[in-house]
């Protein structure tokens, strides 16, 4: 009770003593405050009184403080959690599993649910529970997983406290779409994951996140390996999206035409312009910059930057060349150097985290990974998928000619094979090849021998007399 007197005031001392009960309360531990009216009460006499024995005054309560109560009331709110439990759980039955990706994801596409993501164990949990879903046996529950999973990643992106947590559980999320892909028997599901990849490659490319845009470049080029994904269509489509890092998704060098042998010739226009997010990693494949420019780098470094999404071009940053030769060739003396060099301090840097990368350590692991790629889609055993992986590569040598020394020997061998025409062309026949004629047998002209042979295990015996 706080009129103690009951007659309409309060002392000073009295609201000491009342605030020195309410400062023994623990209101951490409540988590049903939206929906107990008593206890938000106390939680805005306390804000009061503290800021009436301040010099602040009541200006404070009027803007901070009632944000702040608002946001804990959303963040204390029991239907978020039990939302979250439920995604990991599997006993939970497939119907109240989809009602919570529903929720959950409705409620942080609004804002109702944002301060779930300054949470790095929430984080974790609605990553985890989003990314069991998508391997769910239930056609309905998988099919809700791939369509809320690239919002779910956007709004993390833009809005959480770490976004270490997010690098931590993004491949997870990526494999399991790849399993999808891998899996025959969720056929029904595969184009909606191939346009759920593509979003998801859009929001991060267009967001500005470098290490992100690593990340994927690394996972596309391990999905290309006939060790990693069973299904050559899967493969072919990794080498897709490793393309679309660089190209764009609406680029018409994702796929090639297969009665062609040749790969087409590059048209500048048709290439990612000064200025969109695409060109900085068609750059630095290509050489033409080491790694993400400063500005590109920066997007996202601040606070204040968190959900920008628009690339404004322009500015001292930007590292533009022209496309064909290097604007600079060592000799082969400074070149060994250079790796030498290069491999000391990746001995140094074996143990840098993901997040300390600088913008030569994401380019220099980038050209890598596309390297890798390429080089796993020219040893793949399909004809289509080793055709697109040398044109792809043809592609980048028209715009940088020093390109196919990121290939490893095998495939390089390969490549300059296909190049020089020495590999003949691929004959599409519409009709298969028929057995050859068998020649009748004249019955007559058979000859057939039995020979038995009859063993008898008998010994005679005389009787003993």
């Amino acid at each position: 009770q706080i009129d103690v007197n009951g007659n309409g005031f309060i002392t000073k001392a009295e609201m000491d003593q009342l605030l020195t009960k309410l400062d023994a309360i623990n209101f951490d531990d409540i988590t049903d405050l939206a929906h107990n009216q008593e206890m938000t009460n106390l939680l805005m006499t306390k804000k009061v009184m503290d800021c009436l024995l301040s010099d602040q005054g009541l200006q404070f309560v009027e803007t901070e403080f009632l944000a702040h109560l608002q946001t804990s009331i959303e963040f204390n709110d029991p239907e978020a959690f039990t939302y979250l439990n439920k995604l990991g759980d599997r006993d939970i039955k497939w119907e109240e599993r989809l009602f919570a990706m529903n929720a959950i994801n409705q409620g942080i596409n609004s804002g109702k649910y944002d301060n779930i993501l300054k949470d790095d164990n929430h984080v974790r949990q609605l990553l985890f529970g989003i990314a069991a879903q998508l391997l769910d046996e239930n056609q309905k529950v998988q099919s809700k997983a791939i369509e809320v999973v690239p919002n779910i990643l956007d709004e993390c992106f833009n809005k959480v406290s770490n976004i270490g947590v997010v690098y931590e559980h993004l491949p997870e999320i990526i494999d399991n779409l790849f399993k999808i892909l891998d899996n025959p028997q969720c056929r029904m599901n595969h184009q909606a994951v191939k346009f759920g990849l593509d979003e998801l490659i859009d929001n991060i490319i267009n967001t500005q996140h470098p290490v992100a845009a690593l990340q994927l470049a690394k996972i596309f080029a391990g999905k290309c390996e006939l060790e990693n994904m069973n299904n050559a269509d899967a493969r072919n489509y990794g080498l897709q999206c490793l393309s679309k890092i660089m190209f764009s998704l609406d680029s018409p060098y994702l796929e090639f035409e297969m009665s062609q042998i040749k790969a087409p010739k590059v048209d500048k226009e048709k290439l990612p312009q000064e200025g969109d997010p695409y060109r900085e990693w068609l750059d630095q494949a290509t050489a033409h910059q080491p790694g993400p420019s400063v500005r590109y780098m920066n997007q996202n470094a601040g606070q204040q930057d968190k959900h920008k999404k628009r690339y404004v071009s322009g500015g001292s940053n930007e590292i533009t060349l022209g496309y064909g030769k290097s604007a600079y060739r060592a000799s082969d003396e400074e070149l060994k150097a250079q790796e030498q060099e290069q491999k000391n301090k990746d001995k140094q840097d074996v143990d840098k985290e993901l997040m300390d990368y600088t913008s030569e350590d994401i380019g220099r692991e980038f050209v890598e990974a596309v390297g890798n790629g390429l080089s796993a889609g020219m040893m793949d055993p399909n004809r289509r998928n080793k055709i697109h992986a040398f044109k792809t590569n043809n592609i980048l040598n028209q715009l940088q000619p020093e390109f196919s020394s990121n290939l490893d020997k095998e495939s390089k061998r390969r490549y300059d094979q296909w190049e020089s025409g020495d590999m003949k062309p691929w004959a599409n026949k519409s009709k298969p090849k028929p057995l050859p004629v068998m020649k009748k047998i004249d019955p007559r002209l058979v000859t057939m021998t039995t020979t038995t042979k009859a063993k008898v295990n008998f010994t005679p015996q005389l009787p003993d007399i």
